[in-house]
């Protein structure tokens, strides 16, 4: 706008010099894949019967008391990424399992060997119970929801339990291994004769992009 002289006055009008605004966009935050909806038991069913149901307009995935259920996600994430389940164990005494890849196929057993220890599985070709990730005394009940969290790095993974990290093990995923818990996709989830059911499976990509397998 162009200031102008008053009535009866002279002078050189003056510019009025507006600053410019800066405006930056937000960066989006790292990209969260809803895994759970992508599952079709009839097809990405490995050993096991599972299902997918809903309560209310809650979306369920549910495995029964099979030994080594096994469901393949057809997803390949990043290289780096956490993988988190939102599951509650309905029945048995065992395990849930969050298969999933760092360099090599690996698994997170939670409260296996009838609750008494979790852990990685396959660690330097040691199960949960002998090797360096072992953990014990972490209490479950049928009906209890819990969240458990995988993150992969590219020199670490982590578990994390219910908001807690139960497990830091420095690795390139090079003594990683896979036995028992086997599948034909990178991810997958799991349960030892002991019935449970999914409410949430989702991976956040934090680096790198991953693909849908179909």
């Amino acid at each position: 706008m162009v200031a102008r002289p008053a009535a009866g006055q002279t002078g050189t009008a003056q510019a009025k010099v507006i600053p410019a605004v800066s405006v930056i966009a937000p960066v989006a935050g790292p990209r969260v894949v809803n895994l759970l909806k992508l599952i079709e038991p009839q097809r990405d069913t490995f050993t096991g019967n599972w299902r997918l149901h809903r309560e209310e307009s809650t979306l369920l995935l549910s495995s029964d008391g099979t030994q080594h259920a096994r469901l393949n996600i057809p997803y390949a994430p990043p290289e780096e990424y956490d993988f988190r389940v939102e599951f509650t164990r309905t029945g048995g005494d065992n395990c849930m399992s969050q298969m999933f890849t760092h360099k090599n196929p690996c698994a997170l057993i939670l409260f296996g060997w009838k609750g008494k220890v979790s852990g990685f599985q396959l660690v330097k070709n040691q199960f949960a119970d002998r090797n360096l990730t072992s953990v014990h005394g972490l209490v479950t009940e049928n009906g209890q929801l819990h969240t458990s969290e995988v993150r992969v790095r590219r020199h670490y993974i982590e578990a994390w339990l219910d908001g807690a990290m139960i497990i830091h093990y420095d690795t390139d995923g090079a003594d990683l291994g896979s036995k028992d818990w086997t599948i034909d996709t990178p991810l997958g989830v799991g349960s030892q004769m002991s019935p449970t059911t999914f409410e949430a499976i989702e991976l956040t990509e934090i680096s790198g992009v991953g693909h849908s397998l179909r």
